[in-house]
């Protein structure tokens, strides 16, 4: 096994950030955060006992090289580090799946609620890879077959307890939302993706940047995080208004 350097996907964060009417709220203390980007968790049941056994799995890494062999075992170990460094909140800012499998989905929120349960709070937004993706495969056999993916109301029931069910706002249309995990400290998790149609077949695709975020959130303000990779942005003009924000934080996004 590779002698993996894991403090890449560790990234802690200090921050002081407030919404609220009251500037000094969180001035008392200091909020550590963690966040994981990219995990790309993949079932052991989906993989073959020898790479080598599975060409398609052979060529898959080859054209897009990930750790999907001992991404279980990685995810664990960070999973174990982050209960020692005890941070406040873990933000996974989306492609928690290999590419939206179904049973993927379901260890990973198996796992967060172990975290959870041990006074760390998780938020977590959707990738374009877990959510209505083709490339959902098993191959744990050759040929590979197709396994059960997800739709975006799966995964807001999957990862309710991540967000979705606190929100104090959720976007009509996409999997966005705002939190308030500590008095004062808002969390805006932006689903960056949009539902399309190729060829007959829905596909989710990222469509927001992180340079436009940054023109439009104020770090002081409110703390951000999403799958933010691409090159193109179009955000809802309906989404957070101040018609649904009874604070001044909509004037900020």
């Amino acid at each position: 096994m590779k002698n993996l350097k894991l403090s890449y996907l560790l990234m802690m964060i200090i921050i002081v950030a407030s919404c609220t009417k009251d500037p000094d709220s969180l001035a008392d203390r200091t909020i550590k955060i963690a966040a994981i980007p990219d995990i790309h968790y993949t079932h052991p049941l989906l993989l073959p006992d020898n790479i080598e056994d599975s060409p398609s799995l052979v060529q898959y890494l080859g054209l897009d090289r990930k750790l999907l062999e001992i991404s279980d075992p990685i995810f664990r170990k960070v999973l174990s580090e982050l209960i020692s460094e005890k941070p406040d909140i873990l933000l996974i800012p989306g492609d928690l799946t290999k590419d939206g499998e179904l049973i993927g989905h379901e260890v990973v929120k198996d796992l967060l609620e172990d975290l959870e349960n041990k006074g760390i709070k998780v938020f977590v937004v959707p990738g374009n890879n877990d959510i209505l993706n083709s490339d959902a495969f098993s191959f744990s056999t050759e040929p590979p077959v197709p396994v059960d993916n997800i739709t975006p109301e799966q995964f807001a029931e999957i990862y309710g307890n991540f967000g979705y069910y606190e929100a104090l706002y959720r976007d009509e249309n996409t999997l966005s939302y705002i939190c308030e995990p500590y008095e004062g400290l808002w969390i805006l998790g932006i689903d960056a993706n949009e539902i399309v149609t190729e060829n007959g077949q829905k596909k989710y695709i990222k469509i927001i940047t992180a340079n436009t975020i940054k023109s439009i959130v104020k770090a002081d303000k409110i703390s951000i995080f999403g799958n933010l990779i691409s090159d193109s942005f179009n955000l809802k003009s309906n989404s957070f208004t101040n018609k649904d924000c009874p604070r001044d934080v909509s004037t900020q996004i």
